[in-house]
């Protein structure tokens, strides 16, 4: 979804890292809950309901509220500022505060890295705007010239070409939560 309404508001929420997101959201929802009754029957017998039925509902609000976030990653532009919605963090940036907007990259699974917008700040921080990771180099053209319009509407220099640049450091803190993860799980499962 991209748009551009009449109080110069501009949303880019790319449809393929919100599904993803939600995606991931469901796999790992899915594993934490059958678990322990996979792996463990003979504890899980020993559970009482009430203690169960507790686990499954946190997991339930879990995978609820993480697809809820999943859907609602983006870019939003209007005259105060930016606001990145990204999966496990939202960013308030007030135009002040933006030096340039930049091409970066986002993971996008088994397809490797995509584009996705850079906002560049004053401060030498960047922040990548995950939910504008177009799927295809068609639809970034698409995204850049909206973004682009945006940035002009607010004076803010926007060196956008639609191709993705080289990854930084970032991707590999969310690469080696989800090893951990799976290490912890299947020291849980064989322990």
């Amino acid at each position: 979804m991209t748009s551009t309404d009449g109080s110069g508001i501009t949303t880019v929420a790319e449809r393929s890292p919100r599904w993803f997101a939600i995606f991931e959201t469901l796999i790992i929802g899915a594993v934490v809950a059958l678990a322990p009754s996979d792996k463990f029957p003979h504890q899980v017998k020993h559970v009482p309901k009430p203690g169960a039925a507790a686990y499954l509902a946190l997991v339930t609000i879990a995978v609820i509220v993480g697809c809820f976030r999943g859907w609602r990653m983006g870019l939003s532009m209007d005259q105060r500022g930016a606001t990145v919605r990204n999966y496990f963090r939202s960013y308030q940036i007030g135009w002040p505060e933006v030096s340039r907007l930049a091409d970066g990259s986002a993971y996008a699974g088994a397809d490797g890295w995509k584009w996705a917008l850079n906002v560049m700040l004053r401060d030498g921080r960047t922040v990548t705007a995950n939910g504008t990771m177009a799927s295809r180099p068609q639809r970034a053209a698409e995204v850049v010239a909206i973004i682009k319009q945006g940035a002009d509407r607010y004076a803010i220099p926007a060196e956008l070409t639609g191709n993705a640049t080289r990854p930084g450091t970032r991707w590999f803190l969310r690469l080696a939560l989800l090893a951990l993860i799976l290490v912890a799980s299947w020291l849980g499962w064989n322990g």
